[in-house]
């Protein structure tokens, strides 16, 4: 898919996400970000975490750069755990980063310049949640979507 047809993909989302997601869409129009990544592999990826002691969900298999991570949280907050892995397992893999959501919100993490900087997932990018970022204790209520924008590009 062309990097237009997944930010008119991101734009059509509008109407059916929280608040949060779309002031984060806002910024990447906003932010050159967006303009100097040309290589055509932007990619928009939904997923439902694993929650707790489990795999981690996998959202690449190869290095890949991050460009944002909206997470939708339904009743309880926690922590996004990412891990720069093809494969790993929420509580015991070792952490790449970890990022901190309250309950019945959507938080938006927007990292740029994701097309001029070495990929922080060099390996891989997988990712869980979790009560307190070091355990693997699930969240009582897990979220509703994470949703990545990445690229594969070198």
């Amino acid at each position: 898919m062309t990097n237009v047809q997944t930010n008119y993909s991101i734009e059509c989302r509008r109407a059916y996400e929280r608040d949060g997601f779309w002031d984060g869409q806002l910024d990447i129009r906003r932010t050159a970000g967006r303009m100097q990544h040309l290589a055509d592999d932007l990619t928009l990826t939904t997923v439902a975490p694993a929650n707790g002691t489990a795999a981690a969900t996998v959202i690449s298999t190869r290095a890949t750069r991050v460009f944002e991570i909206s997470i939708d949280a339904s009743g309880s907050g926690g922590f996004l755990t990412l891990y720069n892995l093809t494969a790993a397992t929420v509580g015991v893999s070792t952490l790449t980063a970890v990022l901190p959501f309250p309950a019945s919100e959507t938080t938006v993490y927007r990292i740029f310049p994701g097309s001029n900087t070495v990929p922080l997932f060099a390996t891989g990018l997988c990712c869980g949640t979790v009560t307190v970022a070091v355990t693997s204790t699930a969240i009582g209520t897990a979220v509703n979507k994470v949703m990545f924008l990445t690229s594969t590009a070198p």
